[in-house]
């Protein structure tokens, strides 16, 4: 047996699941915080955990400049924080979803929209309009992957999650997460069952979820999940979502982001912990909606090559990384990295048609 499975997708609209929107507020307060503006291969933000040994992880070189800080609130369980940038057509709906969550426990919830430094006003004005949404403005643009780290750091709650501005929480996502971690409170982060959405918030599975339904757990129920066998699942693809997960907040700061990257930097990250001993807690049932678009930075950075660079830098380092613990299925899973190969392939044939050569 499988996942509990989802009606027919074609006559489904992810908005049927979800309230309508609410209103109102929001501040801004100000804090020091030190970047680093070095973009060389292997640059860790913060200092990492268990980070790619061909390279110094390090804090960063750079300079001082005041940032923004989230607005002091009481210690919620989870803080959302959203990063974004310019206009998203979907960013309205994103909120959407965390709002209904602040209606059903705001005392365990903080939500804030850090604003990458947005050439106009348009992100501030949709928050204003979100009562329970705060929203922060960071003065230079940080770029995807040191906006995640900043985000971290922002974090006030004991857990963490980093939406993307274009997917949505499903209701019960907050209440869900926090059953499962009361299970097994010693996880690093865990996971709900997701649920994929196009443009139009219609469920779809085009072949990549597919595959990622594969190689996940078929294991009805919460579970946690952890070494070598973790590890091998996600060398052969990475199955996780990443806007999708919550993270322990201790845990995400201590291990940091790699900054050099912008779409491999969560397989990195999940491969550290996991090499560190971490355990991962996992509940099948479908608690998020990752939205896929021709759009986002994922699909963008697939059409010019770099996510597979990225992913074959990952995949060297894990290899060598599984080798010193003895896991050699791991470690075969990493040299031969077929999903990232045949993603690629596909890529790539298009392409050659296109342009006529041989």
């Amino acid at each position: 047996m499988g996942p509990p499975k989802l009606p027919a997708v074609r006559n489904l609209h992810v908005k049927d699941l979800l309230p309508a929107p609410v209103a109102k507020g929001s501040q801004a307060a100000r804090v020091r915080g030190f970047f680093g503006t070095s973009h060389s291969p292997g640059v860790y933000w913060p200092a990492a955990r268990n980070a790619d040994p061909s390279s110094t992880p390090r804090r960063g070189v750079g300079f001082e400049r005041d940032f923004p800080a989230a607005p002091a609130v009481t210690r919620p369980w989870l803080h959302v924080l959203i990063p974004a940038y310019g206009a998203s057509p979907y960013l309205a709906e994103t909120l959407s979803s965390w709002k209904s969550e602040l209606a059903v426990g705001n005392d365990l919830l903080a939500v804030t929209v850090v604003d990458d430094g947005s050439p106009s006003g348009d992100i501030e004005e949709l928050v204003k309009a979100c009562e329970g949404v705060s929203y922060i403005r960071n003065p230079v643009n940080l770029g995807v992957a040191a906006n995640f780290a900043h985000c971290a750091e922002l974090s006030q709650g004991e857990y963490t999650v980093i939406c993307g501005s274009d997917d949505l929480a499903l209701p019960g996502y907050v209440n869900a997460m926090r059953k499962l971690l009361r299970q097994f409170p010693e996880s690093v982060f865990a996971m709900p069952g997701v649920a994929v959405i196009d443009e139009a918030g219609m469920l779809t599975r085009p072949l990549v979820d597919r595959v990622k339904g594969w190689l996940g757990p078929r294991k009805l129920g919460p579970q946690v999940l952890s070494g070598e066998r973790l590890a091998t699942s996600l060398l052969l693809g990475n199955w996780l979502y990443f806007p999708a997960i919550t993270w322990q907040t201790k845990a995400l700061r201590e291990f940091g982001f790699r900054i050099d990257q912008t779409t491999a930097m969560d397989l990195d990250l999940e491969l550290r912990m996991i090499f560190s001993g971490g355990t991962v807690a996992y509940e099948p049932v479908r608690m998020f909606a990752y939205r896929r678009h021709s759009a986002s930075i994922s699909a963008t950075e697939a059409s010019n090559g770099a996510r597979f660079r990225e992913e074959a830098a990952v995949s060297s380092w894990a290899r060598r990384q599984a080798l010193e613990l003895g896991w050699r299925r791991a470690a075969f899973a990493a040299a031969i990295r077929p999903t990232s190969r045949a993603h690629r392939l596909l890529r790539v044939v298009p392409t050659l048609k296109k342009t006529g050569s041989p």
